[in-house]
Parts: structure tokens; sequence; C-alpha cells
């Protein structure tokens, strides 16, 4: 991680690919660990094992949600007791490729001394400020 002196943060990642576009093999590591997790054409677009794009970046935005949702309950003086959200995300077949065309958010929080609709306005609030 390199913080930079206007307060930004930059993160990155690294993705390998070997073969041709259908039957090669890839990688991918976050860049904050040595794991590195698989992927194929076949896991992208079927049920193969391995992850794909499109599930890393409903993992990046869940996870983004949920930590930015428990940082707020936390600053009203209300923190979570527990928060799992959970990502799906909508790949859809265009004339020209593929495109994301829905990502959808569902959330199940655990807070003590925090009515629903609190909480729901709390996550729409959150829901604006991850990309």
């Amino acid at each position: 991680m390199q913080d930079k002196e206007d307060g930004l943060v930059m993160r990155e990642a690294q993705a390998r690919w070997g073969g041709d576009g259908t039957q090669g093999r890839g990688s991918v590591r976050p860049g904050s660990t040595t794991n590195e997790v698989q992927f194929t054409h076949q896991s992208r677009y079927e049920d193969d094992a391995g992850t794909n794009p499109e599930e890393l970046l409903a993992s990046a935005h869940a996870a983004c949600f949920t930590m930015t949702l428990a940082q707020r309950l936390s600053e009203s003086g209300t923190p979570p007791a527990q928060i799992q959200t959970t990502a799906r995300v909508e790949l859809e077949r265009l004339a020209f490729g593929y495109a994301i065309s829905h990502i959808w958010l569902a959330t199940k929080a655990t807070v003590p001394g925090v009515a629903d609709e609190e909480l729901k306005r709390l996550a729409e609030e959150v829901k604006i400020s991850c990309p």
C-alpha cells in the first residue's frame, strides 16, 4: 500500500493468462497476499471451478459496502454485531461483447439498538458511496 500526500490510497492486483482465450488458464493475485485464484474461460461463462472477473467485482462491492456500513454505524455510536452482504453481478451478452448490466446487494445485519428503518436509511446512503 502506498499512501499519497493528497490522501489517496493505491492498491493493486496482478492477473496472468497462458494459452488461447478459450482453452487457456489464468490466475489473479491481490497485491496484499501471495494467494492466487485460478480462472478459465469455463469458470467465467460456465460453471467450472475457479473464479472470474465478475465474481471478483462482486466480492469487492460486497466488501466495500459491508465495511462502509459498519464504519457509519460505529460512527453513530451503534457498532454492528455482524453484517453479511451478498452481491450478485449480472453479465449480459451484447452485440459487441459482454457488459455488467446490474449488481444487486442483499445485506443482513445485527445491530443492537438500531431500528430497521434507520438501518435501511444508512444502507441507502452507503450504497451511493461504494463504486
